[in-house]
């Protein structure tokens, strides 16, 4: 359906139906690919980073939506896409370096790229998150990582660890098992360094999770747990659907892992 959603609980088990947080008004361009909300709480307001497809440009792009609470209502404050309108670009998420700026971190999509390969972006954002301040730059691309088969750069999520190191979790196609959730690392504790992939995917089927799954968030619960949020399996496969899968993980100070 045409919009945002989400579900409440409080122990990640018993979730309420679904409540609709963002509808587009009528005859608005948002058509199509109502994809990869993330609900961010910043400077005393509840921001959506949420993706869609335009009508006008026939492109996928991610735009920012502020409400006072997570149940919304959101209202959208960019004008339309705050990613490039001219390509396919995806999975939006926020990121507030040391200095206090905001930065949007999203993927370019493959599917806009020459040589359908996907690539890691960030810009910065203005105070008020509704808009771009600076020109993207690409942090790096699908290819050429040990662990990935696919051209795909899926859902980044920023952490810094308790000792400060600035790593990055995304997903990509694993050559073994499908969906997969890889982990990177900046060598300069900064967005624009360069990330040092590591060679094993951090969450992939095998020995230890039946299914695939990939586009990871991290939060915490109520008790202060370190978390990690998934969609898995990747698709509906033998009797099993698609849905939310929570995992703890610890924070080792310059590296996480999965407990």
């Amino acid at each position: 359906g045409k919009g945002y959603g989400c579900s409440v609980s409080e122990n990640l088990d018993d979730w309420s139906n679904p409540i609709q947080v963002y509808t587009p008004a009528e005859g608005s361009d948002e058509i199509a690919d109502f994809w990869a909300p993330e609900c961010h709480y910043y400077d005393g307001s509840f921001y959506l980073f949420a993706t869609y497809r335009s009508e006008k440009s026939g492109k996928r792009g991610t735009a920012i939506f502020k409400s006072h609470s997570p149940l919304g209502p959101f209202e959208i404050i960019t004008e339309g896409h705050a990613t490039p309108k001219d390509i396919d670009c995806i999975d939006g998420t926020l990121f507030v370096d040391d200095d206090g700026q905001p930065w949007m971190v999203y993927v370019n999509e493959w599917t806009s790229s020459p040589d359908d390969v996907g690539e890691m972006a960030a810009a910065k954002l203005s105070d008020d998150l509704t808009r771009f301040v600076s020109d993207p730059i690409v942090l790096f691309r699908a290819r050429k990582h040990i662990w990935t088969t696919g051209s795909i750069t899926d859902g980044p999520c920023l952490y810094k660890t308790e000792n400060g190191r600035l790593i990055m979790l995304w997903s990509n196609l694993d050559k073994n098992s499908g969906y997969a959730v890889g982990m990177a690392a900046s060598d300069n504790g900064k967005i624009d360094g360069n990330w040092i992939h590591y060679p094993d995917p951090f969450y992939n089927r095998g020995s230890k999770y039946e299914s695939d799954g990939g586009h990871p968030m991290l939060f915490r619960t109520f008790e202060g747990q370190l978390m990690m949020s998934i969609h898995s399996p990747n698709g509906a496969s033998e009797g099993i659907f698609e849905t939310a899968s929570f995992y703890p993980i610890e924070d080792n100070g310059n590296i996480i892992s999965i407990d």
